[in-house]
């Protein structure tokens, strides 16, 4: 479209201007996964108790993997007639789980805290298996679109439902410790919140019934 639509100066700085745009959008996902990874995940759980060096060389170790990675899913992307399944693909893998967790936090905050690590890996689970599933043909959907409706669909339940057991399994095998209420304090807030939260889900149904 700049080819199309722009003089050949203009063409230029659009030109610069979305490499621009792509390369620190990249430079963000990567140095973003990499402190995810070390600062998240590897320095409290794997290797705790370690000198900066070494997390600094961790760190530098996932970004490469990160670049790596990002190479590998562009050439993933060469298999689907256009960018959207692509990036539906993606979005209905991960964001359909974290969804879950996210409405879930808002609605029953102890339940989450509960279970929401297992119910994210076990939605994210489920959505990989529906699309390798239908990239194999076993599930046929007509198109990747419809595929990754479906994937999300199927992951977002599955994550609500998981988080859901494992936060009520962990309660039953944890002590509980005794708590008790002042007699002044009220509980309108919560009420509230899943009030708004239920009219929101009322109208994104409402919402998808009448356009449908």
């Amino acid at each position: 479209m700049i080819l199309l639509y722009y003089n050949p100066s203009w063409a230029v700085i659009g030109i610069m201007g979305l490499t621009t745009s792509l390369v620190a959008t990249f430079a963000n996902n990567v140095s973003g996964f990499s402190s995810a990874w070390v600062l998240g995940i590897y320095r409290p759980a794997i290797h705790p108790g370690r000198e900066e060096k070494y997390y600094v060389a961790m760190g530098r170790i996932a970004a490469a993997a990160a670049v790596l990675l990002s190479i590998g899913g562009a050439y993933a992307a060469l298999e689907y007639q256009s960018m959207m399944e692509y990036m539906q693909m993606i979005f209905s893998t991960f964001n359909a789980p974290l969804f879950a967790l996210v409405m879930l936090a808002a609605l029953v905050p102890g339940r989450a805290a509960g279970g929401g690590l297992g119910g994210f890996v076990t939605g994210l689970v489920c959505t990989v298996l529906h699309q390798g599933l239908a990239h194999a043909r076993v599930l046929r959907y007509g198109s990747q679109m419809n595929a990754n409706f479906y994937g999300a669909v199927w992951g977002f339940a599955v994550a609500v439902v998981s988080t859901l057991i494992i936060s009520r399994a962990r309660k039953h095998a944890l002590p509980q410790p005794s708590q008790t209420r002042e007699p002044g304090s009220s509980s309108k807030f919560p009420s509230l919140l899943a009030l708004l939260s239920g009219g929101i889900v009322c109208l994104c149904v409402a919402l998808n019934l009448f356009f449908w």
